[in-house]
């Protein structure tokens, strides 16, 4: 939980772009259902032919069928898949950066079970430069904003937001207030 200090209050919260997010849970949906479409076809229509095979072969799956343990081999990896989708779901929604009106707070989650907080007054901001590069980012209009300080963390990077520009105009009309 942020705590904000008196009279503070939030000019904006950022994520990441929601085209990242897709781009990135995307290909791992795709390999998970087809491998769940792979294991349905495994369990109810597997040949009598790759059972011979594999019990004349290997005398290991002379006792197990053979399509009980593909299926679940192709369960683990299933399990995996999850994992990954469920780990880029937390990260989208957990990794945040908040501007207020007196400073700028940079969260995220290192780990499932850590965290990561930052945050740095605007009066200690030095130089603020934003960097869109690729066809998408472009298209889009989502990029990296760095935010350089003088404070003990030398940089804040905003990863791929939306308008980061928009982003930028905020952070300065905040540190101009101020003076």
């Amino acid at each position: 939980m942020i705590n904000l200090k008196n009279d503070e209050k939030i000019q904006v919260i950022k994520r990441r772009h929601w085209l990242v997010f897709f781009l990135e849970l995307f290909p791992i949906t795709i390999v998970t259902l087809l491998l769940f479409l792979f294991s349905l076809f495994l369990l109810f229509s597997f040949p009598a032919s790759w059972g011979e095979f594999f019990s004349n072969n290997l005398n290991f799956f002379s006792e197990i069928s053979p399509k009980y343990f593909l299926s679940f081999l192709i369960s683990c990896v299933l399990l995996i898949c999850w994992q990954i989708i469920f780990l880029i779901i937390i990260h989208y929604f957990l990794d945040c950066w908040i501007v207020t009106n007196k400073r700028t707070i940079h969260f995220e989650l290192v780990g499932l079970f850590s965290k990561k907080y930052a945050s740095i007054d605007h009066d200690k901001i030095q130089d603020i430069t934003i960097k869109v590069n690729g066809f998408l980012p472009v298209i889009f209009k989502y990029g990296n904003l760095r935010i350089q300080t003088a404070g003990a963390f030398k940089e804040f990077i905003f990863k791929q937001i939306p308008d980061p520009f928009g982003t930028k105009e905020i952070i300065i009309a905040q540190q101009r207030s101020k003076k």
